[in-house]
This record gives C-alpha cells, structure tokens and sequence, in this order.
C-alpha cells in the first residue's frame, strides 16, 4: 500500500497537550500559510502535496493562533517559507466547494475561522490565498472528504499470542510498510482459518491520526447472536473460535454506521472431517467385524473340539458294545456245546456271524439308516430266542417316513439284552413313536426294576455314556434316555429330540 507523507513544507502532526487551545483532534497543517484543522478522524498522509484527507463529516479550518505559534516555534524557524504572525495579517483567502470558483476574496476575521462547515462523503473545499492587493496566489490547499470503511487486507493464523508480539506486530501494521512475517495478503471476503488457531488480521491504514479507531463485533451465523461493539486498532486478534463453525465479523470507524462485513469458516479438526467420520466408522465396523470374527473363530473351534470329544468318546463307548456281545455270545455257544445242542449252536453261529458282519460294516459310522437298524435288531432278536423263549412285538409309527431317518447304530442292544434277559412274563414290546419333532424309541418287558441288578452289568453305563458323548457333539439334536418302572413294566426310553424336524 504506497502511502506519501507531507514533506518538510507541508508538515502535519497532532496536538495534544494538555491546557492548551488546540484540541484532541486537531493538527497544524504547515505551509506557507499555516492552518490549524479539526476533525474527529483525519489521515497524516496524502497522495498529492497541498491536500488534506479527513474522514468525519464535520471540519473547522482556522488560521493559528498566537498560543499555537508559540507551541511549534522551533518549526516555523524550520519552515523558512512559512509566513509570520505579521504577516498573516495581511492575507486574504478565497473557498470554492468541488470545482466550483469563487472569486470572493475575504481578509481572516479576527476570530480566524476560515472554514466551520459539514461536508458530505466523496466532497471536498479548495482554499486559496494571496497578499492582499496581489494576484499572487500564495497557496492553495484541497481538503477531501473520502469514504473509507475499513477493510482487511492481510491476515495470518498463531497458535497462541503474548502482549510482546501483539504490540510489535501492531506498531508495525500501524507504522510501517510492510506485513511482518507469516501474513497473507486477502482478496476474498471470506476467511478460513484452520481449528485451533488464532486469527489475526490486519485492516487497512490510511495514515490516521490514531490507531485505537475501529470497532468491531462477531455474529455467530449457527445462533444468530450478535457480540458487543470492541475497540481495536488496526491489528485484530480473534481468539477462541469454535471448530467446524462460521461467524460474520462487522468491522466500522467509531461513531460510523456503515461497517464492513466479512465471512469467517473455522475449518473442523482432522477427527471432525467427513473423511476422518468415515474412517471411523470404517474402523469401527472392521473392529466389529474382526471381534465376531475371532469371537466366532474361537467359539468355532471350541465347538469344533467339544465335538471331536464327543465324537471320541461316542465312539470309545460304542466299541465296548463289540467285547460285550462277543462275551455274551461265547458264554451262549459253551452252554449249547456242553448241553450236547449242537444245531442250536451251528444255527446261533449262523446268525452270530451275520449280526457280526454288520457291526463291522457299520462300526465306524455314526449314524445309519432306520431300516438297516432295524434289521440287525431283528436279527439279534432272533439269535436271542435261540438260548431265551419270549414273544415280542415291534410297532412303528405309521406317520414316520423310515427312508429319511438314521440312527445311532445299535443304540438299542443293551437295553433290549437286559429286558429279554430280566422280563418275568417272556413279553417284550418295541415301540417307536413320532411325537411332534422327537422321535421315541421304548423298549419294555413285566417284571421289576431294581438298581442293584442295572449296577452289576456294562450295558446300561456303556449306553449312558455313550448318549454323553452324541449330546456333546450335537447339542443340537440331543438324545435322552431313561429307565423306570411302570405298573408291573419296565420301560427304557430314548428320545430323539428334533429328530423329525
């Protein structure tokens, strides 16, 4: 910003001593005829030599008085062409407004006023004069009124500021003619400033008499509340702004209604960006997927290894079934043989051999299908009538579809020796039955339950042990199994629970 300051001839300062005529707002303008100018907001600078720059509606131009003489002596004596107190006397002067010309020559009233009057903005007063009886025009002086508003033109961002560095910076602002370092020159009206940070901006500088002449407010634009009214000079620092918010700032001269309005955007903190949300919710919605992950892993393998124990302790049980028929069976085949039952034993061997034959086909398999169970049942029934006379019967639910239902193998055979082998009457009777989803398998023979004779066998602990192991591989389709007295019954039962679903 070019700024050209009066030189040694037309030399301005501002009064202000105290006691003295000469007010606050005052400057002795020096040339060749002094003027002693009031005005409430005026600038020390001008473009053009002869002219003086004010900004207030209201000017007094007077020629000085003997006091104000005395007061910038040293300076007169530095101004040789300035004229003396004496000679003031023998001026005249002449004021035309805008380009206008008056050629009305007047002598300085005794009271010294030239000029007392209101100018309107973008106006101005040329004065004129000469010695009187002369047409030597000695000087002629141009006060304009301009319309200054003020305005930013440079700003930069701190993240803290102390008293020191305030005052440089704005002594710098105020006097000099370059931006201290950091500041950016403005072209915008609307003003981003990053989270966290401190704006300071720099207004404008039109050489004015004082500093301390700016008032400014914020408005936030989210509530609509307006600040109060601040004095400021012309280094604004604005401080504690929110993250991720928008202000108006309204900047004016004091005692002037007409301000100037900017737009200020606090920029969000990085977490407080739509890409950081979406980074967090990404992360989040892997973090949840990763925990399921892992907790589903774990709850997998858990399942995974529950089930190979039961599945190894299914089968550890289901293979002591074998050395339990076989010892059954030889005791069998010695009682024939010792009882000289020759075809009895050849005829027991023979269906022996072939209930053997499909233990081994379907000893390793966990399930096999209901018919292919109920056929080696039926053959162990009739192997066992050969060393036992008992009648039975087999009822199977007409509702059930037989193709679509497997079984454990064998689950049956301890259960059904203990009730061929303890039955008083010689009746047994197998019934398997569809209940809603379970499938029910009871085995049931007359005579009486006691725990002392189910304690000294293998087959009931075999069984039980065995149904632990399913249930803990397939907790979703459990067996139960009970033995109790019913009347004069004895019924073992097996439920197959969710077996028909």
């Amino acid at each position: 910003m070019k700024r050209v300051v009066f030189s040694i001839v037309s030399i301005l300062f501002t009064v202000g001593v105290s006691g003295q005529s000469v007010k606050t707002n005052s400057a002795l303008y020096w040339d060749t005829v002094p003027l002693f100018i009031e005005s409430n907001l005026f600038s020390k600078g001008a473009p053009n030599k002869g002219e003086f720059i004010f900004h207030s509606d209201r000017i007094k131009i007077s020629i000085p008085k003997r006091n104000d003489y005395i007061l910038a002596d040293a300076l007169i004596r530095q101004t040789k062409r300035s004229l003396d107190s004496l000679k003031l006397l023998q001026i005249e002067f002449c004021v035309f407004f805008q380009n206008g010309l008056s050629l009305e020559w007047k002598p300085v009233p005794a009271s010294k006023t030239l000029i007392d009057t209101y100018l309107p903005v973008q106006s101005k007063i040329n004065i004129q004069f000469r010695l009187k009886g002369q047409n030597k025009i000695l000087q002629q002086t141009t006060l304009k009124r301009v319309d200054w508003r003020p305005g930013l033109y440079a700003y930069r961002t701190s993240d803290f500021s102390d008293s020191l560095n305030t005052k440089l910076t704005a002594k710098a602002i105020y006097d000099d003619d370059h931006l201290p370092i950091g500041f950016s020159l403005i072209d915008d009206s609307l003003l981003k400033i990053p989270a966290g940070k401190n704006a300071e901006l720099a207004i404008v500088n039109h050489l004015l008499n004082k500093d301390s002449c700016i008032e400014f407010r914020i408005v936030d634009s989210v509530t609509k509340s307006f600040g109060k009214w601040v004095e400021t000079g012309h280094l604004l620092i604005i401080k504690n702004l929110a993250a991720k918010h928008h202000y108006v700032l309204e900047i004016r001269y004091k005692g002037d209604s007409r301000v100037k309005t900017y737009r200020i955007h606090v920029l969000p903190f990085w977490w407080q960006t739509a890409l950081a949300t979406l980074s967090f919710i990404f992360l989040g919605v892997a973090i949840v997927a990763l925990t399921s992950y892992i907790v589903t892993r774990r709850r997998k393998k858990i399942a995974q290894h529950r089930i190979a124990l039961g599945i190894e302790k299914y089968k550890k049980e289901q293979n002591k079934l074998d050395p339990h028929w076989l010892d059954n069976m030889f005791h069998t085949l010695l009682g024939f043989i010792r009882n000289n039952q020759n075809d009895l034993a050849d005829e027991y061997i023979g269906k022996a051999s072939s209930i053997l034959r499909d233990k081994l086909i379907h000893g390793e398999r966990l399930l096999i299908p209901f018919e292919d169970d109920m056929k080696i049942m039926k053959n162990f029934i009739s192997n066992e009538r050969l060393r036992h006379a008992f009648n039975y019967t087999i009822h199977i639910d007409p509702g059930l579809e037989n193709s679509s239902i497997h079984l454990p193998p064998i689950l049956w055979q301890p259960s059904l020796e203990n009730a061929i082998k303890h039955g008083n009457a010689g009746i047994i009777a197998i019934s398997i039955l569809k209940r809603g989803n379970d499938l029910v398998m009871e085995i049931s023979n007359s005579g009486e339950f006691t725990r002392v004779t189910t304690a000294k066998g293998f087959g009931i602990p075999i069984t039980t042990e065995r149904i632990n192991g399913w249930n803990m591989a397939n907790p979703g389709s459990r067996i139960q199994f009970d033995l109790k007295q019913v009347d004069n019954e004895i019924i073992a039962r097996f439920i197959f629970e969710k077996w028909l679903a």
